[in-house]
């Protein structure tokens, strides 16, 4: 048995893409299917992977699913333009701090690329809050914005 046919899908998060493949080959009489998809390995980018999850989609046809996060710069966020908006309210000892995410990628969620793509002023390990600011340019695109507290 071996994989064929994979497919490089969107990116999830922050550095992972999905992939999936058909496992090919399984005999007729064979009835483990998902156990076999989930001990066959699939080469990605040079690197053997075990699939994150099997599906069975009946006759033998077995898919498996694979999260890589392995040589996809393509899925690689970045945080920019630092913007310090001042005191949370008076006494708080907090303050508001703007981000822009850049390069999300097409189709992407922003709101987990929020979550997931680090930043290394961040003391938190998760993004406070995040929303989307809409631009009134014609030729700008919708950018993520992170508000941090």
């Amino acid at each position: 048995m071996y994989w064929a046919g994979s497919k490089a899908h969107q990116c999830t998060t922050y550095a992972i893409r999905e992939y999936t493949a058909y496992l090919t080959n399984v005999p007729a009489d064979y009835d483990r299917g998902l156990e076999a998809c989930k001990a066959t390995p699939l080469k990605i980018h040079d690197v053997s992977y075990l699939p994150s999850r099997c599906e069975d989609k009946g006759l033998h046809n077995i898919v498996g699913h694979w999260r890589v996060s392995h040589n996809e710069p393509d899925c690689n966020t970045y945080w920019r333009s630092r913007k310090d908006e001042g005191c949370a309210s008076p006494g708080s000892r907090k303050r508001y701090i703007e981000y822009y995410l850049e390069m999300l990628p097409h189709g992407g969620d922003w709101n987990e690329f929020c979550a997931t793509t680090p930043n290394p002023e961040f003391r938190f390990q998760h993004v406070p809050h995040c929303w989307q600011r809409v631009s009134s340019c014609l030729h700008c695109l919708e950018r993520p914005l992170m508000r941090a507290l």
